[in-house]
């Protein structure tokens, strides 16, 4: 493994006050030329942990698609518009000329731009007393390099680290339909599987499964009639195992979700948790403040729609972990479920 400095067009914006504008700022996208540090690996040295595929076995959007496991990351191919694997050129050639495409991988949440820019220099030159208001070119550098440091070159594929692969549940009636997809909690470069949106709403309604308890899962909810449709398959190679904290990134969500809705439930639970944490809440307290929060009576419940809508959100959370709770799972189970996909 290595780096590699890549040239980076970087596109930024400038807030500034003509003369004479005593009120009227305005704005305008710059380019300055930045160098960014990039990791590299061989496929040798990065073997493929988890592998996707269409039920159906078709070969369409990116599938066969091969997460690969290095220096205890998960790495996912970074798809382009026609879903087929981003190049190592073409990535830093789009770099080095500060198209957006390229751009975007390192700051998924950069807003569409198109053509390139003007340097400082170039655009100021002849603009005598114009006040620089706000010089956005460090903020944008940071953003670069925070997303330079969850992006490796494999082979000559660009990767993305992704996580544990996990299925989402998404709503075609008269059925449920299990897609694979990543717990990513921030916005990311375009990978396999479901998009954001259903990501969302997927983890308002706790319906997020882990690899290691699907099929008990499947099985208890089909016993209540639920009807599933297994649109990808995941195979599990045996050089990561399979994770365990979908159904508790729901659950965290969800409390942080309902005690930022109401000053009333944050405060009913202000000894229990703080507000300010960091990491996931620990699971015994998101299952005590949903399962009690979703049962007492708030007074800012009624006429707060978006309180009612937290609420509900809960119950769906403090549902699925009680469907969660009848599968009888210790921890000395999922030791064993880890220890089989190690082998």
């Amino acid at each position: 493994m290595h780096d590699i400095q890549a040239k980076v067009e970087l596109p930024y914006q400038v807030t500034y006050l003509p003369p004479r504008a005593r009120t009227r700022d305005a704005r305008v996208r710059l380019s300055a030329e930045r160098q960014v540090s990039i990791a590299t690996c061989s496929m040798t040295d990065a073997p493929v942990a988890f592998r996707i595929k269409h039920a159906n076995g078709s070969e369409c959007e990116g599938a066969p698609y091969e997460i690969r496991a290095f220096k205890k990351k998960l790495w996912w191919p970074v798809l382009n518009g026609n879903y087929g694997p981003v190049t190592m050129d073409g990535f830093l050639n789009g770099l080095a000329i500060g198209k957006y495409d390229a751009i975007q991988i390192l700051d998924p949440s950069r807003l569409w731009y198109s053509g390139r820019c003007r340097t400082f220099e170039d655009h100021f030159r002849d603009r005598v007393g114009d006040r620089i208001l706000e010089n956005g070119i460090e903020k944008s550098f940071t953003e670069i390099q925070r997303g330079a440091s969850v992006v490796m070159i494999c082979g000559d594929v660009v990767h993305f680290a992704g996580g544990t692969p996990v299925f989402f549940a998404h709503c075609t009636y008269p059925s449920i339909s299990l897609r694979a997809g990543n717990l990513s909690r921030e916005r990311c470069p375009r990978l396999f599987g479901s998009h954001l949106q259903y990501k969302e709403h997927a983890l308002r309604e706790g319906y997020v499964f882990d690899l290691s308890h699907l099929p008990r899962e499947i099985e208890l909810m089909k016993s209540r009639g639920v009807k599933f449709d297994l649109a990808h398959h995941i195979e599990c190679t045996g050089e990561a195992a399979p994770g365990n904290e979908a159904l508790h990134l729901c659950a965290d969500e969800a409390v942080r979700r309902l005690l930022g809705s109401s000053t009333e439930i944050s405060a009913a639970y202000r000894d229990i948790i703080s507000r300010k944490q960091s990491d996931l809440i620990p699971l015994d307290d998101c299952r005590h403040i949903l399962s009690e929060a979703t049962q007492r009576a708030w007074r800012e419940k009624f006429g707060w729609r978006h309180v009612e809508l937290a609420l509900e959100c809960a119950s769906h959370i403090a549902a699925r972990l009680a469907l969660h709770a009848e599968l009888n799972l210790a921890p000395e189970d999922d030791d064993a479920l880890a220890s089989l996909a190690m082998r």
